[in-house]
């Protein structure tokens, strides 16, 4: 085969897809190993308010003796096994640590246990409707 025949044009073509497939593929290893390692387990949506963090979780992969605690392990709720696309949700007391709200929390994956520190979005209490609305706003 001649490589002369070939157009100039499908060759900066050819050349232009395969780096932007080596680019995308260098991008997507550096953004995947800087995620927290939680991520590919469960996501979480946490708000604090009046002393108390609700937290969500959401499983991504089947979780077993799922507990959260509150950041100084004071304050529990034991969620159980969470199966894979299943939510669960609990609430502990807690406390604002420089202007934040943390939690713990513990799974098990494969015989292995893991360990969290959530932060939790501080919301204004303004009644009744302020946290229904706040549930929804995002």
């Amino acid at each position: 085969m001649d490589i002369s025949k070939i157009p100039k044009f499908v060759i900066w073509v050819g050349v232009a897809a395969f780096i932007l497939v080596v680019l995308y593929a260098i991008y997507t290893y550096y953004v995947t190993s800087y995620l927290p390692p939680y991520l590919e387990y469960f996501t979480y949506n946490c708000q604090y308010a009046n002393g108390t963090s609700l937290i969500v979780i959401t499983a991504k992969q089947n979780l077993e003796n799922v507990s959260v605690y509150n950041f100084y392990e004071n304050s529990a709720c034991n969620l159980g096994s969470i199966n894979y696309g299943s939510m669960n949700a609990c609430s502990v007391n807690d406390d604002v640590i420089i202007g934040n709200a943390y939690v713990r929390v513990y799974y098990i994956i494969n015989g292995n246990q893991y360990e969290a520190i959530l932060p939790c979005k501080i919301v204004e209490n303004n009644g009744i409707l302020g946290g229904i609305f706040s549930l929804f706003s995002h």
